[in-house]
């Protein structure tokens, strides 16, 4: 848990990360009444001043180039018609003076084309001129990634013996990339505006949240909002919680809700999977190896790996699985050509989702104790003969039991491959009634499994 000064996260800030990564279209405009009349904040702000500006510089360089060339050629007229002897000097002036402000001005009119500065909110970005200014921008940016990389190999290598100049490859990635600006100064002036951009991409810096957060953070703008709402208080109230409650089998909600269901759908599968934690790492690194919707399985995978390594990874010991009494542990679960992913959950089954708290486990060997297990004196008494597998103890008490029950306990406890388990039986204390009458050859297979092995002075063995 965090510590009281953290403040909790905006829920449009939630709302909007989701919007902006989440792989269904639909889902998306579910969410966008929710965060329209957002402002877009100061980094929306920078970066579409700092497009929109080499956007211009690009175009008014690009229509100085044309304007100079333009230029010679009336030039070479004016001095084949004056007579070779006058010479039309229109340059200098040129670069002087209406080069800085045709630039200035194609800057000018590119930013108040594409920034929508007054009263903007999230709605009009989406709406104006520098939502397709963005879509354009990345194929020229790889492009001319791309150009300059084979200039600097031209200059770097020898290959002007091949007959490359160095010089002109220079000066003709140059002009390519006055024209690719100037492609951008056109897209940035001259689309028309209204149009819904649909890459949502351009909202860079947006983190996803985890499914959960994203689920609070709904309810919360239900209750505060209830025009934006729309259907999301249904679904949150009734649908979802019906589907949590009474979930369709594993397999069903893997292969139809997550992978080929309607938005709806993935969305309750998503909350669902997120709240069942490691037990279904396994299946999920299946469907996040190929597949339209892979990228999302790796993504709730990493959302579980972090959600249990914030609530486990400092209680390992202090907290035990119910159903196996074991304590937790990392697992790494192997996704086909990705980076394992690593989650916490018990060493046994893997689950995440319930624990208990920690308290002195005995194991006990008792035929005269019907209970599977006992919470006593602080401190849980497991009955090994109805348990019948290993778990995480700090003792073993043997009270009424034959040769033949403890020497199958020590059979399995010599056969446990578990690392944990195997560093702390060797100091392991191990207390046998007196009036449990052992042969010396199961009290010498006891001592060769466990540290101490002593005789209780009476029958029934204290806590």
């Amino acid at each position: 848990m965090g510590g009281g000064c953290e403040m909790a996260p905006d829920p449009r800030e939630v709302i909007l990360g989701e919007w902006a990564h989440c792989e269904d279209e639909e889902l998306a405009r579910r969410l966008f009444p929710f965060i329209q009349a957002m402002h877009p904040g100061r980094r929306m702000v920078v970066t579409a001043l700092g497009l929109s500006i080499m956007a211009g510089v690009g175009a008014g360089a690009t229509g100085m180039l044309l304007l100079l060339l333009l230029l010679g050629v009336l030039g070479m007229v004016f001095s084949a018609v004056a007579g070779a002897g006058v010479e039309i000097e229109l340059a200098g002036p040129v670069f002087t003076v209406v080069l800085p402000l045709w630039i200035l001005g194609a800057t000018v009119y590119i930013v108040w084309r594409t920034i929508p500065f007054r009263r903007a909110t999230l709605a009009s970005w989406m709406r104006s001129g520098f939502g397709h200014l963005w879509r354009a921008w990345w194929p020229v940016l790889i492009a001319s990634i791309l150009m300059w990389g084979v200039v600097l190999l031209i200059r770097l290598l020898p290959v002007h013996r091949m007959g490359y100049d160095p010089q002109q490859a220079t000066a003709f990635a140059v002009l390519l990339q006055l024209i690719m600006l100037g492609y951008l100064g056109w897209v940035g002036g001259t689309q028309h505006r209204g149009e819904m951009l649909v890459d949502r991409a351009i909202i860079w810096w947006a983190r996803r949240p985890d499914p959960l957060m994203l689920e609070g953070a709904l309810r919360e703008r239900c209750a505060a909002s209830a025009d934006a709402a729309g259907p999301w208080p249904e679904l949150l109230e009734k649908r979802l919680m019906i589907y949590l409650q009474i979930p369709p089998a594993l397999e069903q909600v893997l292969r139809d809700d997550l992978l080929g269901g309607s938005w709806e759908k993935r969305f309750y599968a998503v909350q669902y999977l997120t709240r069942r934690g490691g037990a279904i790492m396994e299946p999920l690194a299946g469907a996040a190896a190929t597949g339209k919707y892979a990228r999302l399985a790796r993504w709730l995978m990493r959302c579980i790996g972090r959600e249990t390594a914030e609530r486990l990874a400092g209680r390992t010991e202090d907290v035990l699985c119910p159903a196996c009494l074991c304590h937790p542990a990392p697992h790494r679960v192997r996704v086909a050509r990705r980076r394992p992913v690593t989650y916490y959950g018990c060493r046994c089954c893997g689950q995440s989702e319930t624990f208990r708290d920690y308290r002195p486990v005995v194991a006990v060997i008792d035929a005269r104790m019907s209970e599977r297990l006992a919470d006593a004196e602080g401190e849980i008494r497991v009955n090994w003969l109805v348990w019948n597998r290993l778990f995480d103890c700090d003792r073993v008490e043997i009270v009424h039991a034959t040769d033949y029950d403890v020497e199958r306990f020590c059979i399995m406890v010599g056969n446990d491959t578990d690392a944990r388990r195997i560093s702390r039986y060797r100091r392991m204390a191990v207390t046998v009634a007196a009036a449990c009458d052992l042969s010396e050859n199961t009290l010498r297979i006891l001592r060769s499994r466990f540290g101490r092995v002593a005789i209780g002075p009476a029958e029934g063995v204290t806590a």
